[in-house]
């Protein structure tokens, strides 16, 4: 593999191109009251609804006690609420409100904008194939490491 340049490394590109998609997405949603990490927390709370919230927090890769916080806020504002877990009393389940809903729907469609400029000039097919070959490597790195295999030792000096 070759050195490339820091603009064009596949680490640099996808981290840039991650920071300009959420700078696009966070200027089109800045009307709506949201800070970043709330809106991601509702984006996510809206696809794991009635998860624990601890739970939520490793997904979230954030501490507990910071996601707690996120969602006192969001129950403030009434796009979230608490249940208690029904056989685990320790444990706290979170839920989208109606209003919490439409505001993910909403932030669903100002996502398709940001993806649509990020995609700009990006024919269909290599849409598809682009998507593919993210899923895969989020994929691979999702699983855990294979574990090393035996060392072998160097055969020099007869050992």
């Amino acid at each position: 593999m070759s050195i490339q340049p820091p603009g064009q490394s596949l680490g640099f590109l996808v981290s840039d191109l991650a920071r300009l998609m959420r700078r696009d997405f966070d200027q089109r949603v800045a009307g709506m009251g949201l800070t970043q990490a709330q809106w991601r927390t509702l984006a996510h709370l809206g696809r794991n609804e009635g998860c624990r919230q601890a739970d939520l927090a490793a997904v979230l890769e954030i501490a507990p006690i910071t996601l707690a916080r996120f969602v006192d806020r969001l129950e403030e504002s009434g796009l979230a609420e608490r249940h208690r877990h029904p056989t685990d009393r320790r444990a706290v389940q979170l839920y989208c409100t109606r209003a919490g809903k439409r505001l993910i729907g909403r932030m669903r469609a100002i996502a398709s904008e940001t993806y649509e400029r990020a995609l700009g000039g990006v024919a269909s097919g290599d849409r598809e194939r682009l998507t593919r070959i993210l899923v895969r490597m989020r994929d691979n790195l999702a699983e855990p490491p294979a574990a090393p295999g035996p060392t072998r030792r160097s055969s020099r000096n007869g050992r």
